[in-house]
């Protein structure tokens, strides 16, 4: 989420993963309603299973996850709200991926230090 900020981007979107977090299993039944956690379905059986309780206070706690994650990242990289992230903040790491995204290039590591500390000291 942080990289799609620095990027540019407006919003990011949690879809899938909240409804993992939320206790989908991946069972590949939501189209045919046939969902066993009872997320996506209309069988009354399969709706008894899934608790809306416990399953909103996950919701919760992965949402105040990625919150206190990108919080986190702001601040490391010296800013206090996230709308001041800016492409500025990244590099690429392989030339085609510089050559997509326009990124500078990291500089190459040396057994002293990361990529990161790398591209840090670089000009």
């Amino acid at each position: 989420a942080v990289k799609a900020l620095c990027l540019g981007a407006d919003a990011v979107a949690f879809g899938t993963s909240i409804i993992i977090a939320g206790g989908c299993i991946a069972c590949m039944q939501c189209h045919v309603g046939q969902c066993v956690t009872g997320i996506a379905t209309q069988d009354p059986a399969h709706e008894q299973r899934y608790r809306v309780d416990i399953e909103a206070h996950n919701i919760h706690r992965f949402l105040e996850s990625v919150r206190w994650q990108i919080a986190a990242l702001t601040q490391a990289l010296g800013y206090d709200d996230v709308g001041d992230l800016n492409r500025d903040e990244l590099v690429a790491l392989t030339p085609e991926a510089a050559a997509i995204t326009g990124l500078a290039l990291a500089p190459v590591a040396t057994s002293s230090t990361g990529a990161a500390a790398a591209a840090r000291m670089a000009p």
